[in-house]
């Protein structure tokens, strides 16, 4: 229940006050050297603001302040708000361009600056803030500076937070000082909060969640402790930190919780006083869940997450997590809203949609801010009025965020109604970036998203279209790889991403697996339908992978996970399977672009001896479909691999030992491609023998005028009853196949008639089956006979017109041009969470069916090299192994000694996990100051040469003998 505001003493800078009073030395804020007691900060804050009010700062009046995460920010914000004005938090680290521009959107009366920090160029009145002047105050308090007793006026400004704006730039958020009343009310009692605590202060002030670290502590009378921005980003270091000024509730988003867990540091923290560990800004991953119930198990500080956003003041849900939270389902829950917080879910119409059902989550209560500065339109669609019951309407914030009300009263977080992304805990609006993509005089069009990379890490990335290129057709080619073995974990990543497929699959397990013994064919990396089974409440898993490295990586997982009791991870061939008991449900997530392509057929021959009655198949079915297909011309003319697809392409003939005339599939194909209606081209039907061989027979009657290239076949999997997935709908990474006639580009009409025969069977290969395709093509008095041969192996290079087009060299997607350059474009005007990890160029942006950009069709970008790589090679060991360890951790071929690791792709989790490979390469304590102060090969080799000496000498004796290699063509 919302706690109205009666007396002043519910505002912060009167409970400073009082704790001031009753305790005048307890201890109020730790910021490297300086420590102050609740009575020193009161006081300071008391003499600032009244120069404040001296210098006409009043109710209404807005001050910025551009201070550095130390004593003086918390001093100048009470200050403030003893005045009785609101403050404006700007970090110095934002590009100046950044800060100026909020400046001016913002319009302060006084701008309170750090005499020694980065100017912003703003020419409104500004005053310095140093370390001296506020040591000055504090020695000058002692019985000078009184309480001002200035009341709050609820409705006035207590702060403006900027946050991204979908319209290409931010926008100012206004909080009331009535927002902040109940702050902490919903939550101090459950969470325990006390005046015994130490509080971190790990965020920067211009994101919302430092609100809550320095109010929480503030408010409670407990003890904030700064940490340095140097510090966020060195796990090592950070938690020195908090061991040693004890702090007990520590904030973290999920990736500040990576970044620990990546460095190996939690442990340290085991004995400490840590009680509480609160996550907020971003969703949580089921893997971090598991990195930390397996570092603490289940005895550790509590692990809550809570749901915010910067359109409210403070959290609006709370969830605590257990080790029963170890899936991806349950991680994503947001908890359930907190009191004073009402949330809504509505559909499209403004009405409540029903429990389990997706909706738009819209706020109300007296945490919902004032609405946005200088934008009434904005805040009349964002904060709208809302009609509930026979009461007054309620005034709401609409969030954007889609969620579903769980039968327990939990929201779960099901995705964006828009665009917007969350990035190292900070709220963004990919069209601000693109925005400043596009008036790079090189770029015709730009989108910006988030994808994970092969280590599960989030990165921003951009696909780019150059203006100096005309705009060429979607449509792309990529290679069938699943035959081949061909899989890293991008490919896993992308199997376990795909949200329908995963989703039926969950849905089908989940009304078949419970109390039942399930066997997983072909589990992969990360046991996902294995895992799947288990969360449904199977009896017993059997996970079987054929490939080694994957089935050592599944079997750490499911044991890092806890799961071990229950999925047992086998590696071999499970045509070879012995099991001690029967199987009751069998899955398998082999089949692919066309059921039998990837050798499902014997396998599922083979297990069936496993299978006891009645045995449950998920899926049941497999249907492929095919139909004749005409190409764009572009793609026909000048077809080319996607950048990625040809990374593929060559692992594929590196493995095979050449090139051939791979299987293709497309990618993007317009509305409209298909010349006729869809007919099955094969049954797989699981529920018994699958048919090693099969012959087939459709008539096609062409329905438009256009130009034969091929026949498309895709597949249907149907999951159980009601619950299919149509992998021509769903492109991610499963794609519809294209076996192309002859030359290709036949000419037909309306009405012409395409009679079709094929025979499969395992010629070439025991398992993945070969497919012969017969047609003739009648219609205007002609007759043609079209045929192609798709073989597994042995298949000859440059049959057809299409497939010597995209084998010749130079048919791949060209590279990305210098990065560089893109970098330091945005960089002069967003701050560095805002910048790409990598650019992708691409002819031009994929469409979906209603002609609008289709975001999930975007090629995944890999770590692209952001710079054209030099050339010299490693001079010496020490460079040679610092320079594969960056091949690994950035996932790149070749790297050049001059490169620099953030230029790459690098970013804070990176960092960690090079940090981590060099001191293992060395023997020694190496912190990750050495790549910010070197971050090139050669750079970081000197810098390991001059700072670990000894140990260089030790591991490397003859590169420390010859010191640092002499540059080519340096005097």
């Amino acid at each position: 229940m919302s706690v109205p505001f009666t007396q002043p003493a519910q505002g912060l800078a009167a409970r400073v006050e009082a704790r001031a009073a009753a305790a005048p030395d307890a201890p109020a804020l730790v910021a490297g050297a300086r420590r102050m007691a609740y009575g020193e900060l009161n006081a300071a804050a008391n003499r600032l603001a009244a120069g404040l009010i001296a210098a006409g700062i009043g109710p209404g009046d807005l001050v910025a302040l551009e201070l550095p995460a130390d004593a003086r920010f918390p001093v100048a914000l009470l200050a403030v708000m003893k005045a009785g004005a609101g403050w404006l938090p700007l970090d110095p680290a934002l590009p100046a361009a950044r800060r100026l521009e909020r400046l001016e959107l913002a319009r302060p009366a006084l701008l309170l600056r750090a005499p020694d920090g980065p100017e912003s160029g703003w020419t409104g009145l500004s005053l310095p803030l140093g370390e001296d002047a506020l040591a000055d105050l504090v020695s000058a308090a002692a019985g000078a500076a009184l309480n001002l007793g200035r009341a709050l006026d609820p409705a006035t400004t207590a702060y403006v937070m900027f946050t991204s704006g979908s319209t290409g730039r931010p926008r100012g958020v206004r909080v009331t000082h009535g927002n902040l009343f109940d702050l902490f009310t919903p939550i101090t009692p459950g969470l325990g909060l006390t005046a015994a605590d130490t509080w971190s202060w790990s965020h920067s002030c211009s994101f919302g969640f430092s609100i809550w670290e320095i109010f929480g502590a503030l408010l409670h009378g407990a003890c904030l402790v700064a940490v340095p921005p140097a510090l966020r980003v060195d796990p090592a270091a950070f938690c020195a930190l908090l061991r040693a000024e004890r702090v007990s509730v520590l904030s973290l988003t999920p990736s500040g919780l990576r970044l620990l867990l990546a460095g190996g540091m939690l442990p340290t923290l085991r004995d400490g006083p840590l009680r509480l560990v609160a996550l907020s800004g971003e969703a949580l991953r089921a893997d971090d869940l598991a990195g930390w119930f397996g570092c603490f198990g289940t005895g550790g500080p509590r692990l809550v997450s809570s749901y915010a956003i910067t359109e409210t003041a403070g959290q609006l849900t709370l969830r605590e997590f257990t080790p029963d939270d170890l899936d991806h389902a349950r991680a994503a829950r947001l908890g359930r809203p907190l009191a004073g917080r009402r949330l809504l879910l509505l559909d499209g119409q403004g009405h409540p949609v029903p429990t389990g059902a997706t909706g738009e989550l819209y706020v109300a209560g007296d945490c919902v801010a004032a609405g946005y500065v200088d934008d009434e339109q904005l805040t009349a669609a964002r904060f709208p009025q809302l009609q509930s019951g026979e009461g007054p309407p309620l005034r709401c914030y609409r969030t954007g965020d889609l969620a579903r009300r769980l039968p327990d009263g939990e929201l779960e977080f099901a995705g964006r109604a828009d665009a917007q992304l969350k990035h190292r805990g900070y709220r963004i609006e990919p069209a601000e970036i693109e925005a400043a993509l596009r008036r790079h005089p090189a770029i015709r069009d730009a989108v910006v998203g988030m994808r994970g990379d092969a280590g599960g890490s989030q990165r921003l990335v951009a696909w780019l279209v150059p203006e100096t290129q005309p705009a060429a057709a979607s449509c792309e080619f990529w290679p069938s790889l699943g035959g081949y073995q061909v899989y890293d974990q991008l490919l896993y990543d992308l199997m376990g991403s795909e949200r329908a497929r995963v989703e039926a699959y969950r849905s089908a397990l989940a009304a078949v697996a419970p109390g039942r013994v399930v066997l997983d064919m072909g589990t992969g990396r990360d046991a996902l339908l294995a895992r799947m089974a288990a969360a449904a409440g199977a009896r017993r898993v059997y996970a079987v992978e054929l490939l080694p490295d994957a089935a050592a990586e599944a079997r750490a997982l499911v044991e890092r996970l806890g799961l071990g009791a229950r999925i047992s991870v086998l590696e071999g061939d499970a045509a070879a399977l012995t099991l001690p008991e029967p199987v009751e449900v069998c899955t398998q997530g082999i089949i692919g672009n066309i059921g039998s392509a990837d050798g499902i057929v014997p396998l599922w021959n083979a297990v069936l001896p496993l299978l006891a009655p009645g045995a449950v198949p998920v899926p049941e079915r497999c249907t492929t479909l095919c139909a004749p297909v005409e190409l764009p011309e572009a793609a026909r003319a000048a077809p080319r691999f996607a950048p990625l697809a040809q990374r593929y392409v060559q692992a594929l003939f590196e493995r095979e030992g050449g090139e051939f005339d791979l299987r293709l599939c497309v990618r993007n194909l317009p509305p409209g491609s298909l010349l006729g209606r869809p007919a099955p081209f094969e049954d797989l039907d699981f529920r018994g023998p699958l048919a090693t061989t099969g012959e087939g027979a459709a008539q096609f009657v062409i329905d438009r005028d256009g130009l034969l290239d091929g026949l498309l076949l895709w597949t249907v999997v149907g999951l159980a009853p009601g619950i299919s997935v149509d992998y021509l709908a769903e492109q991610q990474a499963w794609l519809p196949v294209l076996l192309p006639f002859g030359e290709g580009g036949q000419p037909v009409r309306a009405g012409d008639r395409l009679s079709l025969r094929w025979r499969i069977a395992c010629e070439s290969d025991l398992r993945c089956p070969d497919y012969l395709l017969e047609a003739e093509l009648e219609g205007a008095g002609r007759c043609v006979n079209l045929r192609h041969e798709s073989r597994h192996r042995g298949t000859a290079r440059g049959a057809t017109a299409l497939h010597r087009r995209l084998l010749e060299p130079g048919a791949a997607a060209p590279a990305p041009p210098a990065g560089e350059e893109l970098r330091r474009w945005l960089a002069a005007g967003l701050p560095d969470y805002m910048l790409p990890a990598s650019y992708s160029w691409l002819p031009a942006l994929p469409l979906n069916t209603n002609g609008k950009l289709d975001r999930d069709a975007l090629p995944e970008p890999g770590r692209t090299r952001l710079a054209a790589a030099a050339t010299q090679a490693p001079r010496d060991p020490l460079e040679g192994d610092i320079a594969a360890l960056w091949c690994q951790v950035l996932d790149i071929a070749a790297v050049g000694l001059d490169e620099d690791f953030f230029d790459l792709g690098g970013d804070s989790i990176a960092a960690v996990q090079l940090t981590t490979g060099l001191q293992r390469l060395v023997d020694d304590a190496v912190l990750l100051e050495a790549l910010f102060d070197a971050p090139t090969v050669a750079g970081l080799a000197g810098w390991l040469r001059r700072e670990h000496a000894a140990a260089v000498a030790r591991c490397y004796p003859s590169a420390a003998a010859a010191g640092p290699p002499a540059v080519p063509g340096a005097a």
